[in-house]
């Protein structure tokens, strides 16, 4: 009998055994330290065929996410290569997501999707996150992370195109207006992204007539390719009124959608 799933949520030690290969291991809300993650990683190297790995909510901190880069590694030259990573709140900064971000971006096999969401990172990290995004990620999560109006402006100049992604959470990052341009330099290149999330970011009223066309470009674009051409978005929750952030009310945006509709 083999192991599908091993979940390490409190309570600790709850196992499922039901399957023939493991499948997802979850660290999240455990109090992992970084003094753990070397530990960790010891006991990852023998979890052959893992695919998921959750340490969300553990504060690691930089040393700790230095620690697991090996396993990263050699996990990616499996014929199973692991392809989900969620470091969602581990207390990381710009400097240990930016040196993980250039390793997974050289991976023989990238991963599937990344959270690094709600770690304090600021807008230095956009450089790393353009080049990372121009790889084979499919679902990346940066809700949260400081990005602001500087570092969507490095992650237009970075995103190259043809990007895979197909699903992007880019909330709760005071990106402004800048939101609006890096979603059209996104769906300009070609990308086959469906969904996007990019409330609270207080983005100007101005900024829906910019990512309409963002819309309508990339509508052209699927249908050239006889791709998919519906694209969810979650876009405005506040707008700047006289540069104060102003809740908006779901008839208020509505309104504005249906006398300005989407291609």
């Amino acid at each position: 009998m083999m192991i599908k799933e091993f979940l390490l949520n409190p309570p600790f030690g709850k196992t499922i055994f039901c399957g023939v290969l493991v499948f997802v291991t979850s660290y999240g809300g455990n109090g992992l330290k970084k003094d753990d993650a070397d530990n960790l990683r010891y006991a990852l190297f023998h979890i052959p065929n893992l695919e998921f790995l959750d340490i969300s909510d553990n504060p690691i901190e930089d040393d700790g996410i230095r620690n697991l880069i090996p396993y990263f590694i050699e996990a990616s030259e499996r014929s199973f290569p692991f392809a989900d990573l969620n470091l969602e709140n581990c207390e990381l900064s710009c400097d240990g997501v930016t040196q993980l971000l250039n390793v997974l971006s050289t991976l023989r096999k990238p991963l599937r999707s990344l959270s690094v969401a709600d770690n304090s990172l600021g807008s230095s990290v956009a450089g790393a996150l353009g080049v990372f995004m121009g790889k084979s990620i499919q679902i990346l999560n940066v809700e949260g992370i400081g990005l602001g109006p500087c570092g969507f402006q490095d992650l237009v100049e970075g995103v190259t195109e043809g990007s895979n992604i197909v699903n992007i959470n880019i909330s709760k990052n005071r990106g402004g207006i800048e939101i609006a341009t890096f979603l059209l330099k996104l769906l300009s290149g070609g990308s086959d992204l469906v969904s996007v999330n990019a409330s609270y970011n207080l983005m100007p009223v101005e900024s829906l007539d910019i990512i309409r066309s963002a819309l309508k470009i990339a509508k052209d674009s699927r249908l050239g390719r006889s791709a998919p051409c519906n694209i969810h978005l979650v876009l405005v929750l506040f707008f700047l009124t006289a540069g104060v952030p102003t809740r908006s009310s779901n008839d208020e945006a509505a309104s504005y959608f249906f006398s300005h509709p989407f291609p």
